[in-house]
């Protein structure tokens, strides 16, 4: 969720971005949210990721020599490579953004 917020929020274009690492989050992540829906938001964008999350870990798991859901976040590499370049590949998703835009709205 944090680099979907720095991809939003923070001027990172891409998985490979070295803005992606720099200390660019300022200030609370929530501002003034005054719809009464902040919980349900947040459940949808959670939603969202643990099932594109799963979906790549599945059609991964025999080419990565996968055994388990903790070993696909073991390594900076298949996080950088592989999950980071999905997020990149669901933000360009014209559906999927405008739902993550507006689940995301919860930080603005």
């Amino acid at each position: 969720m944090f680099y979907i917020y720095k991809r939003k929020y923070c001027n990172v274009a891409k998985y490979n971005d070295d803005k992606l690492y720099e200390d660019n989050i300022k200030g609370d992540l929530s501002l003034n949210y005054i719809g009464d829906d902040y919980e349900d938001k947040l459940y949808n964008i959670f939603s969202m990721i643990v099932w594109r999350l799963s979906t790549l870990y599945n059609s991964k798991k025999n080419d990565l020599g996968l055994i388990s859901y903790s070993n696909f976040f073991k390594t900076d590499s298949t996080y950088r490579e592989v999950i980071l370049r999905e997020i990149d590949e669901i933000l360009k998703e014209d559906f999927l953004s405008k739902s993550i835009d507006e689940y995301m709205s919860v930080f603005e």
